[in-house]
């Protein structure tokens, strides 16, 4: 089963929705797209994005260093994502 990706326009009045679309435009990261899946459950949306924020912003590593992990491990796994 494929899911459809949803136009977020259809969410964005939802304020915390509205918010974390926002974030990964300006930061580039996680790819809108998985946003778009993951509105086919709203909760489930948000709680993810509430993790990748913390995941990938917050803690005492440096961000710019989760990245290069980031990319060496989709490239080790020849992951063109």
């Amino acid at each position: 089963m494929i899911l459809d990706l949803l136009d977020e326009t259809g969410f964005v009045a939802d304020p915390v929705i509205a918010a974390f679309f926002k974030e990964a435009e300006e930061k580039g990261a996680p790819d809108r797209n998985w946003y778009r899946v993951l509105l086919h459950s709203p909760a489930l949306m948000k709680g993810f994005a509430a993790l990748w924020r913390e995941a990938f912003n917050g803690g005492r590593v440096e961000h710019c260093l989760k990245e290069i992990i980031r990319v060496h491990i989709a490239e080790h796994y020849d992951c063109s994502y």
